[in-house]
């Protein structure tokens, strides 16, 4: 269950949705005004973590599961200008069953996780879970670099590197190792032997999904992690294990045992080209479930359909400038194609085996076609062909991506084409983002048209 808990500026809550998904999660949505330094705290027990929040926006946070205080409260604290501004409670069963809803108390800004189950229930749930995952068929994927260099006090290495593609969405992966090491603690100068601390990270794509701290003393040291990776999107992906060395030293590194156990839809190495646009239509699988491309047509374009799939905003007159994508905010990551027009703009369709617009004044006709896709990730580059066939000035177009990140739409970078009168193949540098929300279209003046649509990966 998806549980998503919206707030005024003071963190004061009014609305709970709670929308069907696979997993349960919790997300608080605040309103913040424009008082700096405003950041959100969740505390269970002991343990908490602090979220920086964007004056003047729309903040999405999400409350990490390891933060759940099962069979007590997590309190989530709102820090404005150094004060405190408002708190919300949340308590926790023992133990939730797979689809849990967070409901409303009594009690302002208080709310119970619900689904709550006694743990032998729980025990009886997980081994059902088991059985289906043990009817499946897994596999299982070997590391494509093992680096057993010595590590020095103070320093790190990157021991283990993983690389897969994930053709599906929501992808688990179960991460295994064995390493076996010599700890050597550092002595100082007053004879006094140090502990060796270890920093142990686990990270998907070049982000921290885990860290493990563990302290040793001198001889040899078995290490062993066993960790799930959860959420990860369609497309390529690389997860490594890096050891990180304080007051001792790691030396006669072993990698013993070394592996992730993964459905077979996931599969090793990488994939080096994704078909988006080819042929005259999109490749399955690439465009939301709830977007049919149907409503992408020339003929829906005609009769006025197209725009039921499309949120746009679009210049009052042929003298103000085009909107910022920003005021579509609301929609972003949503079923909804997004779009930002100059007065005369009008929406890209499909026809003729490309997506193509027609732009019939010389002129105020920019428009910025925002198509969302199933995210894909680990791609470096999004290739395509394209013309414009119109000979006056001013027919510019482009292809890009972009990407949702943190709330923020980011596009890569854009690029211009003018006067190509023949299908002329492109490149563009798609690293600089995560992944891939959406394929962005850029017309102007004339007949715009794109075909053979692709993301590549470079090794």
């Amino acid at each position: 269950m998806e549980n998503i808990i919206y707030t005024d500026a003071d963190l004061n809550a009014f609305l709970v949705a709670n929308e069907e998904q696979d997993g349960n999660t919790i997300e608080v949505v605040i309103e913040c005004d424009s008082t700096g330094s405003q950041s959100l705290t969740i505390t269970a027990g002991l343990a908490s973590a602090t979220e920086t929040l964007t004056p003047g926006e729309k903040n999405h946070v999400d409350i990490p599961s390891m933060l759940w205080n099962f069979g007590n409260d997590t309190v989530i604290t709102l820090t404005k200008g150094g004060s405190t501004a408002g708190t919300i409670t949340i308590h926790f069963p023992g133990a939730i069953e797979f689809d849990a809803a967070l409901n409303e108390t009594e009690t302002d800004n208080e709310f119970l996780m619900q689904g709550s189950a006694t743990v032998e229930q729980q025990v009886v749930s997980l081994q059902k879970e088991v059985e289906k995952v043990s009817a499946r068929s897994l596999d299982y994927i070997l590391p494509s670099a093992i680096s057993q260099t010595a590590i020095a006090d103070g320093a790190n290495n990157t021991v283990e590197t993983f690389e897969f593609e994930a053709a599906e969405e929501n992808v688990k992966v179960s991460l295994f190792t064995c390493i076996q090491f010599l700890a050597t603690t550092t002595v100082t100068v007053a004879n006094v032997y140090e502990d060796l601390n270890t920093t142990i990270t686990i990270s998907l794509d070049g982000n921290a999904v885990a860290t493990i701290l563990h302290v040793y003393r001198d001889g040899r040291q078995v290490l062993m992690l066993n960790y799930l990776v959860e959420g990860i999107s369609k497309g390529n992906h690389t997860v490594t294990v890096n050891i990180a060395a304080a007051g001792g030293s790691v030396s006669v590194v072993q990698v013993v045992a070394a592996y992730m156990l993964v459905a077979k839809s996931t599969a090793a190495g990488h994939m080096s080209e994704q078909s988006l646009f080819s042929d005259g239509a999109f490749a399955p699988g690439v465009l939301l479930d709830d977007l049919n491309p149907k409503f992408l047509t020339k003929a829906a374009n005609d009769n006025g359909t197209e725009y039921t799939i499309v949120k746009y905003a679009q210049s009052a007159t042929a003298q103000e400038p085009m909107p910022n994508i920003s005021t579509l905010s609301d929609w972003y990551l949503s079923k909804y194609a997004l779009a930002t027009m100059m007065y005369y703009g009008t929406l890209p369709y499909t026809d003729n085996g490309a997506i193509m617009n027609q732009s019939v004044h010389d002129g105020g006709c920019d428009v910025a076609f925002y198509l969302p896709i199933k995210r894909i990730a680990g791609f470096n580059k999004l290739v395509y062909e394209s013309k414009n066939t119109y000979s006056g000035q001013y027919n510019y177009h482009c292809l890009s991506a972009a990407a949702i990140v943190d709330g923020v739409l980011r596009n890569a970078p854009v690029t211009w084409n003018s006067n190509i009168s023949d299908w002329t193949t492109f490149t563009v540098n798609i690293s600089g983002i995560p992944y891939v929300d959406y394929l962005m279209i850029n017309t102007a003046v004339g007949n715009p048209q794109f075909r053979n649509i692709r993301l590549v990966k470079d090794n």
